[in-house]
C-alpha cells in the first residue's frame, strides 16, 4: 500500500505539471484577445500568471520531499482548495491532480494504520 501511495503522489505532481504546461502555452493565448487598455499589461502579467500556474505543481511536490501521511492529506486539501476557488478557470485543470493525491492520501492512511497494528 505504501507503494501505491508513493507512486499516486508521483502521478498526481505529473498531472500537476501538466496542466501547468498546458496553461502555460495552450491557455496563455486565451489572453490574446483583451481589451486594447490591457494590451501593455499582457506581457508583465504572463509573469503573475506563471506563478499562479506553478502553484499547485510545487504544492502537490511537498508529499515527494516529505513522504508522511499528514503531507498528503494537506496537499490533497489544498489541491482541493486550489480547485474549488478556482473552478471557473484553472482548477479545472487541477481536478486529476487533487483527486489522485486524495486517493494517495487514503492509501497513505490505510498503509499507516495496517502498520499500527
Amino acid at each position: 500500500m505504501r507503494r501505491l501511495s508513493k507512486l499516486l503522489t508521483v502521478g498526481a505532481f505529473g498531472f500537476a505539471l501538466a496542466a501547468c504546461a498546458f496553461l502555460m502555452t495552450i491557455g496563455m493565448d486565451g489572453f490574446r484577445d483583451t481589451p486594447p487598455l490591457f494590451r501593455g499589461q499582457e506581457q508583465q502579467n504572463r509573469y503573475f500568471f506563471f506563478t499562479l500556474f506553478l502553484i499547485p505543481a510545487v504544492v502537490a511536490a511537498l508529499p515527494i520531499i516529505v513522504p508522511t501521511a499528514a503531507a498528503r492529506l494537506w496537499t490533497a486539501l489544498i489541491l482541493g482548495l486550489f480547485v474549488i476557488l478556482g473552478i471557473g478557470s484553472l482548477g479545472i485543470f487541477y481536478i486529476p491532480s487533487a483527486l489522485v493525491m486524495f486517493v494517495a492520501a487514503l492509501c497513505s492512511q490505510q498503509a499507516s494504520n495496517e502498520t499500527s497494528k
